[in-house]
């Protein structure tokens, strides 16, 4: 090996495995949300040489065994095919959380992935295992190929933790080494009527690297599986909430059941520290006097019978009545067809056990499922009423004034919006003004009766198991559901 280039790149690049771990300030890691909603390109063009977000012990494992192969066994040309293949690897990443959050992932709710658009990548340890598939053992390490392809491809996947990166590797080293064996490798054999001249080139050797790739894949991603199938959340006590169910008069035939069916969703997790009311600005509408002879046992009605000559009657002035009206520590509002799914109160729960005041949460869309501490109601409910006083046309709905002022960027309900521009979190996402589930656990069953003039109806869309609107956003934390 020469003395003065490859020796010299591989300590450097074996010392930029360990030193970030040492320096708060080295961290760049990469999350193709950081592309596809940030448009930043930072991380995705120093995340090799960036330490991850969080530092724990498998980590600092990780780049040691990575800085131990540069050290003794990298092949001189690895240097110089390193960082394309990263290039590569990160630009397929991006693509694909793409598609199974935003793209695919959002008109077939099956399809989404979370990690796919929020798993962290940093490190050599990728550019590795691809590098390795493509060229196989280096050269003079006594281990046979294929253990040596699963275990530094499932060890630094475990150790990583970064299954959707890995998994990726191991597929693009395989894709690249097949390219490169049709593309630059003579015919070894004449090909027979049943064997297409491109497979005729393989040899049981070759044949057995894909074998080896699949049984690396499928070790890699069980224990994960195995996880997501069989983990339940703890339950987590909540603190003092209560729940608020607007309704008012709907058009359609099925619209009278709407209100009574998310007070049915919501009734068994009332406690003594959780309370459920139903607030209207309208009174002897069938729904709301049905649903109170129901459930007047255990639900607070209550029909605001208050005149309001100033502002205009709408929906803003619904809505800051409602945050005027409400009690509890914290308050959810929600609308009267938005029963929670099922599974969904362990979901809050994990929201709020997170929460601060300062911080909202938002597990449903539009208005309903918004999670704010009481020190936000007034003033929420002022720019809601001041919206009231003056209709103009260029307004903004009034979700999205609520959504706005709870994320920060008005810096009225919280501090100015103020999240790390490389989009770090592990997993939780920025440490901002709001925390979302990553999928909805508020189903909309009355997206054929809106009570706003000229909305068209849906009966299909924003219902259980669909991506959060906001996910992949800055300034949001994230509860993976």
């Amino acid at each position: 090996m020469n003395l003065t280039s490859d020796t010299v790149l591989a300590a450097f690049n074996a010392s930029l495995q360990v030193l970030p771990l040492l320096i708060p300030q080295w961290r760049w890691p990469f999350a193709p949300r950081q592309v596809t909603d940030g448009r930043d390109l930072l991380p995705l063009l120093l995340a090799p040489w960036s330490a991850p977000s969080h530092i724990h012990p498998g980590i600092v494992l990780s780049r040691l065994l990575q800085a131990i192969i540069f050290f003794t066994r990298i092949p001189s040309d690895f240097h110089l095919a390193a960082y394309p293949l990263w290039i590569v690897l990160a630009l397929i990443r991006t693509q694909l959380g793409y598609l199974l959050t935003r793209s695919a992932g959002w008109a077939f709710p099956s399809l989404f992935r979370h990690w796919a658009l929020y798993e962290e990548t940093s490190g050599m340890g990728p550019i590795m295992v691809i590098y390795f598939y493509m060229t196989g053992v280096p050269e003079g390490m006594p281990v046979e190929e294929g253990p040596f392809l699963v275990l530094l491809s499932v060890l630094f996947g475990w150790l990583d933790n970064a299954p959707w990166t890995y998994s990726l590797a191991i597929a693009i080293g395989l894709a690249l080494s097949f390219i490169f064996r049709v593309a630059f490798t003579e015919q070894r054999s004449l090909p027979t009527p049943s064997i297409p001249p491109s497979f005729a080139k393989f040899t049981p050797a070759d044949m057995l690297k894909y074998r080896v790739g699949l049984v690396s894949l499928l070790l890699l991603t069980c224990p994960y599986g195995l996880y997501n199938l069989f983990y339940t959340p703890p339950s987590i006590p909540v603190a003092s909430l209560d729940i608020v169910i607007l309704s008012f008069p709907r058009p359609g035939p099925d619209s009278d059941s709407f209100l009574s069916t998310t007070i049915a969703s919501f009734v068994p997790h009332i406690s003594e520290n959780i309370s459920l009311s139903v607030f209207t600005h309208a009174n002897g509408f069938a729904a709301f006097t049905a649903a109170q002879s129901t459930f007047s046992d255990v639900v607070t009605f209550h029909a605001d019978a208050d005149q309001h000559p100033v502002e205009q009657w709408g929906q803003y002035l619904h809505l800051a009545e409602a945050l005027k009206w409400a009690k509890g520590e914290w308050v959810m509002l929600i609308e009267d067809d938005f029963p929670l799914c099922p599974g969904g109160w362990g979901a809050i729960e994990l929201v709020m056990a997170g929460m601060r005041p300062g911080q909202a949460g938002f597990v449903g869309t539009g208005g309903s499922g918004l999670i704010m501490h009481r020190s936000q109601l007034n003033i929420l409910s002022d720019l809601l009423r001041l919206n009231a006083q003056n209709p103009v046309e260029w307004r903004k709905p009034p979700d999205v004034v609520m959504q706005e002022c709870l994320l920060g960027v008005s810096g009225l309900c919280r501090g100015m919006l103020n999240v790390d521009g490389l989009g770090r979190g592990m997993g939780g996402g920025d440490d901002g003004g709001m925390i979302i589930t990553s999928r909805l656990v508020l189903d909309h069953i009355g997206g054929m009766a809106s009570t706003t003039l000229g909305k068209p109806g849906n009966t299909d869309k924003w219902r259980c198991g669909w991506r959060h609107a906001f996910h992949g956003k800055r300034g949001v934390e994230v509860v993976v559901v």
